[in-house]
């Protein structure tokens, strides 16, 4: 944990004196190509490296895809939302090892230490795909995943 801290604070110090924070409470990273994808956590949230960036390095850092919402994998409240998760987060596991080309555009680091992205794989963009399929809906939308 301690070099995730590490890892983190270094990147937000290259990265602060060339990105431009649309608010003081959010820092925009900007875009950025990933190397290697590391696990995925659930459907919203994976771990990547990208170290060929220039000014960018990120290793081993959670990115959470923006804009939707997901069925939750360990706080469920009914076997139908756990069922819905497993299939959400093999879907997402599948498209980014299986792709050709991860990338993340419009990062930004609202809170929390989150890093928070648009994420595109082999040019299409994952969140859309996810809510077509049915294993996500949009943030302002409200989803009761243990509805039959």
């Amino acid at each position: 944990m301690k070099l995730f801290s590490i890892v983190l604070i270094i990147i937000i110090n290259l990265i602060e004196s060339t990105a431009i924070a649309k608010n003081p409470n959010s820092l925009n990273l900007g875009d950025v190509i990933v190397d290697q994808v590391v696990s995925v956590s659930n459907a919203g949230t994976f771990k990547v490296d990208a170290m060929n960036t220039p000014g960018i390095y990120l290793y081993h850092i959670n990115i959470y895809i923006a804009n939707i919402v997901t069925p939750k994998l360990y706080r469920n409240s009914c076997k139908a939302e756990r069922k819905k998760a497993l299939l959400a987060k093999k879907f997402v596991a599948k498209k980014l090892y299986n792709a050709q080309k991860i990338e993340l555009h419009n990062i930004r680091q609202p809170r929390y230490s989150r890093i928070i992205s648009d994420v595109f794989v082999d040019g299409v963009n994952l969140a859309k795909l996810l809510v077509d399929e049915g294993l996500a809906v949009y943030k302002d939308n409200k989803k009761n995943w243990c509805e039959h």
